[in-house]
């Protein structure tokens, strides 16, 4: 089996299991892959590869993007605020990317590294059958 088609199996492996993941699990795993896309931009930044870091940082933005989108303000207070960290955290990917600068990269890292941490131990707690109250540290 050659490269090409071992990567094209690969990436509808991938896409299958996103497919049929429950919403938690879809969320979990979105924010798994920006943190990923973020550390290969970083790799690509301090190692000069621009399209590399450009590859990433564009596919970080689109989950940001659909996270965006999926986020109704409607459901839960504390939507509104949510909503205004994923502007920015938007806003520094673009200019990590225009730039090809590793600080507002790393600012939006840690912008959405406690966001990750907390959907994950969110659904993991879901997994377990426990009741699980998303507050302010969300």
């Amino acid at each position: 089996m050659n490269d090409r088609r071992k990567a094209q199996l690969a990436s509808r492996y991938q896409s299958d299991g996103m497919a049929t993941a429950s919403p938690r699990k879809l969320l979990v795993l979105l924010f798994d892959r920006m943190v990923k896309d973020l550390d290969q931009a970083r790799d690509a930044i301090t190692g000069g590869r621009v399209e590399a870091a450009h590859d990433a940082l564009v596919h970080a933005q689109e989950i940001v993007h659909e996270l965006r989108l999926a986020l109704d303000p409607e459901v839960w207070d504390g939507a509104q605020d949510l909503l205004a960290i994923y502007d920015y955290v938007y806003d520094l990917l673009i200019q990590a990317n225009q730039d090809k600068a590793l600080e507002p990269l790393e600012e939006g890292y840690q912008l959405i590294l406690p966001l990750q941490e907390a959907w994950t131990a969110a659904y993991q707690e879901v997994q377990m059958g426990q009741s699980v109250t998303l507050g302010a540290s969300v």
